[in-house]
């Protein structure tokens, strides 16, 4: 059209005005896995930090560039993410400063499309190997509708097969937070999304007190009566409780479930960890537990270390490199995360 623009590159077309949906995707003879999964994560990443009226649009708005690439690619779809990709498609994490509930949608707590905040994948090199990695023992997420691209079916899960610990997580109501495994050094973890507890222990902070010391007294303490609380996402009907000033001015602590997805060697010839924090779906625990996805944690990610949120966060080791210690003689378990 006359006085429109359009841009044009080895990858994708667009036109003025045009939706990412409406989005062309030219066919190109030098495409590879690792270029092919570097332009659908840099899409995510710049479509994430898209606000949306309903979180149910989530997925059906990206269902268009999702078909496109398909065709391109040729590979088996999962609620925003490609299974060609695994696990390395699981390592997403939020990286916005400012955090929420998890969307009130049906979406897997394993895909960001789960979350309304922008999100990234690690800076890392995608052509070297993945060394130790967790394995895909099943996976049921079908489409609700029509659109294979869209919403998909309440209670849709993956179940991981790979090396599991017990930890204790804490965080904020900022967007921050850290991972322990006793006798280590903590990890510091990127929560996905606003998080609540039952049976909270809070640390509420007053005007003008260090929160680093209250925090540091009631670890020596321990949780009163034994109990530790369960944490879990917050969702919009929250919000109640979400806007309580004591609430946005307290911490949050509880045992959570650390699986070591996978583990890569950074440009630095590091090697580095990538972990999910998994919490218990349900206060009743039994053999067959279902988990929901909670966090990222790991060294090397990138975030805003300087911002607001994480000045309290001072004695976090940026550059942890404890995984091997904590995962020595880590039993191996099959977990459900929904």
């Amino acid at each position: 059209m006359e006085g429109e623009s359009t841009w044009a590159c080895k990858t994708m077309c667009a036109r003025e005005g045009q939706g990412m949906e409406n989005l062309s995707l030219l066919v190109n003879s030098e495409d590879t896995p690792s270029l092919l999964t570097s332009e659908w994560e840099d899409a995510v990443i710049d479509y994430s930090e898209r606000h949306l009226t309903y979180g149910t649009d989530r997925l059906p708005a990206l269902s268009g560039f999702a078909r496109r690439f398909q065709d391109r690619s040729q590979w088996e779809y999962m609620a925003g993410l490609w299974l060609s990709g695994f696990p390395a498609c699981l390592a997403w994490y939020r990286r916005s400063s400012g955090v929420g509930p998890s969307l009130n949608n049906s979406v897997p707590s394993w895909s960001w499309a789960s979350v309304s905040h922008g999100v990234f994948w690690p800076p890392e090199n995608s052509y070297q190997p993945i060394l130790k990695s967790c394995q895909l023992a099943d996976i049921r997420c079908r489409p609700s509708t029509e659109n294979r691209f869209g919403e998909v079916e309440k209670g849709s899960y993956t179940e991981l097969t790979g090396m599991v610990i017990d930890a204790e997580m804490e965080c904020d109501n900022h967007g921050c937070g850290s991972v322990t495994c006793r006798g280590f050094r903590s990890c510091p973890l990127i929560p996905d999304c606003l998080l609540i507890s039952e049976t909270t222990k809070i640390n509420n902070v007053s005007e003008g007190e260090d929160p680093k010391s209250i925090l540091d007294a009631e670890r020596k303490a321990g949780i009163e009566g034994g109990q530790q609380a369960r944490i879990h996402r917050a969702k919009p009907q929250d919000q109640t409780r979400i806007e309580d000033p004591q609430f946005r001015m307290s911490r949050i602590k509880g045992p959570v479930i650390c699986l070591l997805l996978y583990t890569k060697e950074c440009n630095s010839q590091q090697i580095v960890p990538r972990i999910l924090i998994l919490g218990a779906k349900s206060a009743q625990h039994g053999e067959n537990d279902v988990y929901e996805r909670l966090g990222f944690a790991g060294p090397t990610l990138s975030l805003n270390k300087n911002s607001h949120g994480w000045e309290d966060w001072e004695s976090l080791n940026w550059d942890w490199n404890e995984w091997e210690g904590w995962f020595e003689g880590a039993e191996e378990r099959t977990l459900r995360i929904e």
